[in-house]
C-alpha cells in the first residue's frame, strides 16, 4: 500500500492555535511566507527521502492525472478555493463527526463556510494565502432545528468571523495575526 501524503499546509493549519474564534466556529490562517517556508521545508525532506517514497507518490499522482482526478499543474494540487494575485488560496474545513454525526450536517456546514469565504468582502491581496476553518463545538439544540434555519445560523456566525478576520488583516503593520492580537491588546489597556 503507498504512503499517503499529507499536505503541509493542511497539517500546520491543524496544529496552529486558532487566529479567531466565534461561539461554534475557529479560523486559523498563514500568510504566503508562512506557507512558502512549509513548501520548503517539505522539499528539502523529499530531497533527503529515499527513493522508495518518490517511486511509491509519482505513480500515484500519474494514475490520479490519468483519471482526470488531480490538476495537470503541480503547484495546483493542494489548492483548495479561488486564485489570487500570488496562487491558489488553500482553504480547508474540520468538521469532526463527534460533533455532527450525519455526514448530510457536515456537508452543509462546509458548504456554507465556503460561501461566507467566498462573499466575506476581501480586498486585493488581503486573503491570506492558506486558511482552516473549524467547527468547535456543536449544539444538542441543532438536532431539532430545521436545515434552512440551522443553515442562516452558520451563516450569520461565519459572517461575524469572517468580518473580524478582514478588519484584522486590514490593520496597517505586521501582516502576522498574532501581532495583531498584540497591538489590539495594548490599544485596549487604559494609559
Amino acid at each position: 500500500m503507498a504512503m499517503q501524503r499529507v499536505d503541509p499546509v493542511f497539517a500546520a493549519l491543524a496544529r496552529r492555535r486558532p487566529d479567531l474564534s466565534s461561539a461554534h466556529f475557529v479560523i486559523c490562517t498563514l500568510s504566503k511566507a508562512q506557507v512558502e517556508h512549509l513548501h520548503a521545508v517539505q522539499g528539502q525532506g523529499l530531497q533527503r527521502s529515499s527513493g522508495e517514497l518518490l517511486s511509491a507518490v509519482r505513480p500515484t499522482q500519474a494514475l490520479l492525472q490519468s483519471a482526470g482526478l488531480v490538476g495537470h499543474h503541480p503547484d495546483r494540487l493542494n489548492a483548495g478555493f479561488g486564485d489570487t494575485e500570488t496562487g491558489p488560496v488553500c482553504l480547508g474545513f474540520s468538521v469532526p463527526k463527534r460533533q455532527l454525526a450525519r455526514a448530510v450536517d457536515r456537508n452543509s456546514v462546509r458548504r456554507v463556510a465556503r460561501e461566507a469565504w467566498r462573499h466575506a468582502g476581501w480586498t486585493p491581496g488581503q486573503m491570506p494565502a492558506a486558511a482552516m476553518i473549524k467547527l468547535r463545538r456543536a449544539e444538542p439544540a441543532w438536532r431539532e432545528i430545521g436545515r434552512p434555519a440551522l443553515k442562516k445560523l452558520w451563516r450569520e456566525e461565519l459572517d461575524q468571523l469572517l468580518a473580524r478576520l478582514t478588519r484584522r488583516l486590514s490593520q496597517p503593520g505586521d501582516d502576522s495575526p498574532h501581532a495583531h492580537q498584540g497591538h489590539q491588546g495594548r490599544q485596549a489597556m487604559p494609559t
